[in-house]
């Protein structure tokens, strides 16, 4: 059996990553950037997974995963060069992809209703801050 050679992402390769995940995390939650005095559990769960799941995606080694990623992360560039363009296809796939993760499931649409419990006791959770 053929092992499957490792492979790391360049770090301009990176940094393409991590700059589309932020704008593609402003597009569509932009709730995580919010700085609010209501601030709950949740939120900074959800803060926390968000910087995981962008480590998660540039410490992948598999070559197939990495060249997937970037054609991805490559496409919405493209896509978000065009004003008023319509056609979300790869950030829906990137899109698809964080859900997955986040709500640990291997199929979409994602279903994880034990999980969703605790995310809801955390929304009840005030945060309190440190002045």
């Amino acid at each position: 059996m053929e092992a499957i050679e490792k492979q790391k992402l360049t770090e301009d390769q990176k940094l393409t990553v991590l700059n589309v995940l932020d704008e593609f995390f402003m597009e569509f939650f932009p709730d995580l950037k919010k700085e609010s005095k209501d601030l709950t559990e949740y939120d900074l769960l959800m803060k926390r997974k968000k910087e995981k799941f962008k480590k998660f995606l540039v410490q992948d080694d598999e070559p197939d995963q990495l060249n997937y990623i970037m054609e991805v992360c490559e496409n919405i560039q493209e896509e978000m060069k065009i004003p008023d363009n319509n056609d979300f296809s790869s950030r829906f796939s990137l899109l698809i992809m964080y859900e997955m993760w986040l709500n640990e499931c291997s199929f979409w649409p994602v279903s994880n209703p034990d999980l969703w419990k605790k995310w809801e006791k955390l929304k009840k959770i005030k945060v309190e801050r440190i002045k």
